[in-house]
C-alpha cells in the first residue's frame, strides 16, 4: 500500500492541473471574445517644472501625437499652469532640501488632476533648475546635489514617467534657457511654420496645414540671477560656434545667437549695486540710494552684501570680473550682524548713470561687436520680446507694452521721482514697487548701452503672455523635447492584434488541458479493464501429488 500512495497523489495532481487548464482556457476565450472598446488617447502630455532662482512654477502641456508624425515636432498647448510651487526658488532650500517637498506635491496634485489617469504612466516629467542652482552648484556642490536628490525623489514618487532622473531633472545651461524662451515666443506668434495650438479641445490642438515661416522675434529674458539674449542675427554665418545654437523645429533649421550673462539678473545686479553704494560711501552707517524712493529707508546686512556667490569667489570673478569689497577688518562672523541703512533719494538720472557702472564696456573684445565684459554680441536685428522681469517691471511702472523710446524713458523717469507715500497708492506689493526704479534703469542700461538698441532698431514688446499663454522657457523646452523624447500613446482596452494573440494562447491552454483529461481518462479506462481481466482469470488447478 505504501508504494501505491505517491502514484495516487500524482494522478490526482494531474487531474487538478488538467481541470484548471480547461477552466482557464474556456474563461480566457470567453473574456477575449467579449465586446471590447479599444481607445488610444490622441493627446500626449508633459509636466515641466521651472526651478528658478526666486520661485518654482509648473506647467502642463499637451499635443496631438499625429503632429509629431506630420511636422517632426509637437504642436503643443498649455493645459495648466501653477505659478507657485513653494515659497522660494529651490536653491533657497540648500540647508533644508526636504522643505521644498510640500510645494512640489501641491503642483504634482494639480498635474494629476488635469491629465487623464490612464495617461499618467506615459507622461514624461521634467525639471530645469536655472541660475540660482547654477550658482549653488559651483559654490557648494554637496548642497546642490542634496537639493537635486530630493527633487528627483519627489518627482519619482509621482505617477509620471521619469526613466532618466538625472537627465529629466537637471540644472539647465543658461543658453538652453535663453534658446527655449526664443522658441516659446516665436511658436506662439506663428513664426516657426505652424499655427500654434492654444485651446484645450482636441480639434483645436492641431493646425490644418503648415504655414510659411515668418521673420522671428528675438528673446530678452531677465531673471533673478542671470539674463539671456537670443535672436537670429542679420548674418548668422558670422557668429562664432560657441555663441551659436542650431535648432530644427517643424522641419525648418534655425541658427540662433544666444548667450547667458550669469550674475546679471535683476536681484544679483541690485545686490552688487547696493554693495557698491555702501563701499563708495566709505561704509557709512547711512548710504544714499538714488534708485529708491524719497521717504523710504531700509537695512542690509554685510552677509547679504558680501557673502553671496555673485559677490565673492569664482562665480563673482566669472560673472562680474571682480569681487565686492567688504569693510576693512570685517570678519566672516561680523558680516552676519553688521547692518547698513540705505536711504532713498529718487534720482532717476543718477540711478541710471550708476547702473551703467555695473558693466565693463572697456573690456578687451576679441571678436567685435561686444556688449560688455568682452562678450561677443551682434547688433540687434528684427523685433524682440522682452520677458520675465523686463515685462513685470514694465507693468509695475505703468509703461505701455510696446513703448516708443520716448515713452520708455518717460515712464522710467516719472516712476523714479515718486515718493514712498505716492507708491502706497499704486497697485502691487510694496516690496516690488520699491525695486522698480532700479530695475527700469538697469534695464535701460542693458538695452541702450550693453545691447546697443537705438531708434534704428527699437522694436520691443514687453510682454508676459501671448494668446493667454505664459511666456518663458517652459513651453519652448517642451516643444523642443518632442523632437527627441521617446513617447508612447496611452491606450485603454485591448487592440485587435493583442486579442488574436491572447485567443490563440487560451485555445492552446484549453487544448492542452483537454488532452491531459483525455490521457487521464484513457489511463483510467485501461486500469479498470486490466483490473476486471485479473479478477476473471481462472485459477490453475493444484498439482496432484
Amino acid at each position: 500500500m505504501g508504494l501505491k500512495r505517491p502514484a495516487s497523489c500524482f494522478s490526482a495532481l494531474l487531474w487538478l492541473v488538467a481541470a484548471l487548464l480547461v477552466i482557464l482556457g474556456i474563461t480566457g476565450i470567453v473574456l477575449v471574445n467579449q465586446p471590447n472598446e479599444y481607445y488610444c488617447n490622441p493627446q500626449e502630455y508633459a509636466v515641466v517644472f521651472d526651478g528658478g532662482s526666486s520661485h518654482t512654477s509648473m506647467a502642463v502641456y499637451q499635443w496631438l501625437a499625429d503632429t509629431i508624425t506630420e511636422y517632426g515636432t509637437g504642436v503643443a498647448s498649455q493645459l495648466a499652469f501653477e505659478s507657485s510651487c513653494g515659497e522660494a526658488g529651490i536653491s533657497s532650500y540648500a540647508d533644508d532640501p526636504e522643505g521644498l517637498v510640500p510645494g512640489f506635491e501641491k503642483c504634482l496634485e494639480t498635474a494629476s488632476l488635469v491629465i487623464p489617469e490612464y495617461s499618467h504612466a506615459k507622461t514624461p516629467i521634467f525639471l530645469g533648475a536655472t541660475a540660482g542652482m547654477r550658482l549653488l552648484n559651483v559654490t557648494d556642490p554637496d548642497k546642490s546635489d542634496a537639493v537635486m536628490a530630493v527633487v528627483r525623489e519627489t518627482l519619482a514618487s509621482s505617477p509620471f514617467h521619469l526613466p532618466y532622473e538625472k537627465e529629466q531633472a537637471t540644472i539647465l545651461r543658461g543658453e538652453k534657457e535663453g534658446s527655449s524662451s526664443w522658441i516659446s515666443a516665436n511658436y506662439l506668434e506663428a513664426n516657426l511654420g505652424v499655427e500654434p495650438a492654444t485651446g484645450d479641445v482636441i480639434h483645436d490642438l492641431s493646425p490644418s496645414e503648415p504655414i510659411p515661416v515668418k521673420p522671428t522675434f528675438g528673446a530678452l529674458d531677465l531673471g533673478g540671477a542671470s539674463t539671456q539674449v537670443t535672436f537670429i542675427p542679420d548674418t548668422p554665418g558670422d557668429v562664432p560656434d560657441e555663441y551659436l545654437a542650431n535648432l530644427r523645429l517643424y522641419g525648418h533649421e534655425f541658427d540662433q545667437y544666444t548667450y547667458s550673462f550669469l550674475c546679471y539678473g535683476a536681484n544679483e545686479a541690485r545686490r552688487r549695486f547696493e554693495a557698491n553704494l555702501v563701499k563708495d560711501s566709505g561704509f557709512a552707517n547711512v548710504t544714499l540710494n538714488p534708485c529708491s524712493p524719497v521717504g523710504y529707508s531700509y537695512e542690509l546686512t554685510g552677509d547679504y552684501l558680501w557673502k553671496a556667490p555673485c559677490s565673492k569667489g569664482p562665480i563673482a570673478m566669472e560673472g562680474w570680473g571682480s569681487e565686492t569689497t567688504s569693510a576693512p577688518g570685517v570678519s566672516e562672523d561680523d558680516m552676519e550682524v553688521m547692518t547698513y541703512t540705505l536711504k532713498g533719494t529718487g534720482d532717476a538720472k543718477q540711478c541710471y548713470n550708476l547702473s551703467k557702472t555695473l558693466f565693463d564696456f572697456d573690456a578687451k573684445c576679441d571678436k567685435p561687436p561686444c556688449s560688455f565684459n568682452g562678450v561677443y554680441t551682434p547688433l540687434p536685428h528684427g523685433s524682440f520680446k522682452a520677458l520675465s522681469t523686463y515685462a513685470y517691471t514694465a507693468v509695475g511702472i505703468g509703461m505701455p507694452s510696446k513703448p516708443t523710446i520716448e515713452e520708455f524713458n518717460t515712464a522710467g523717469d516719472d516712476f523714479c521721482v515718486k515718493t514712498y507715500d505716492e507708491l502706497k497708492n499704486l497697485p502691487d506689493k510694496m516690496k516690488y514697487k520699491v525695486t522698480y526704479c532700479f530695475q527700469i534703469m538697469y534695464i535701460k542700461a542693458l538695452l541702450f548701452d550693453a545691447f546697443k538698441f537705438d531708434a534704428s532698431n527699437w522694436e520691443i514688446d514687453f510682454t508676459l503672455q501671448v494668446n493667454d499663454v505664459d511666456l518663458g522657457w517652459l513651453l519652448g523646452f517642451t516643444i523642443n523635447a518632442t523632437n527627441w523624447v521617446p513617447l508612447e500613446q496611452a491606450c485603454v482596452g485591448i487592440n485587435s492584434s493583442t486579442s488574436i494573440g491572447l485567443l490563440i494562447i487560451f485555445i492552446i491552454i484549453l487544448v492542452v488541458g483537454l488532452l491531459l483529461l483525455l490521457h487521464k481518462l484513457y489511463r483510467e479506462c485501461l486500469a479498470v479493464e486490466g483490473g476486471e481481466s485479473y479478477q476473471r482469470a481462472p485459477s490453475k488447478p493444484a498439482d496432484k501429488a
